[in-house]
């Protein structure tokens, strides 16, 4: 069974302008029954002049990948994905 990895915007936060100054955001990996998730909050530089109203979840979530950069993205990714598949523990018991 594949790991599918889903990103989600928790929260934006915005100036006195209305401009998007931060985007909060999870990210959740999942395999069956297991899951793992991080969130987190980014900054966002550049120009982002979408009225407020018209800003959707899937151009929030680019705007956060983007600011985080596509190395930081795969890592996150990488490190939820780590740990469904290892097992933790000890083989003996008290």
């Amino acid at each position: 069974m594949a790991i599918t990895n889903t990103w989600d915007v928790t929260n934006l936060l915005r100036d006195s302008n209305d401009k998007v100054v931060t985007v909060e955001y999870t990210c959740t990996a999942k395999e069956g029954t297991k899951e793992s998730s991080a969130q987190g909050e980014v900054n966002i530089d550049g120009d982002v002049t979408v009225a407020y109203a018209d800003i959707t979840k899937d151009l929030a979530i680019k705007w956060a990948k983007d600011a985080l950069g596509g190395d930081e993205v795969v890592n996150i990714e990488n490190l939820l994905s780590q740990n469904i598949t290892v097992t933790y523990g000890l083989p003996w018991t008290s």
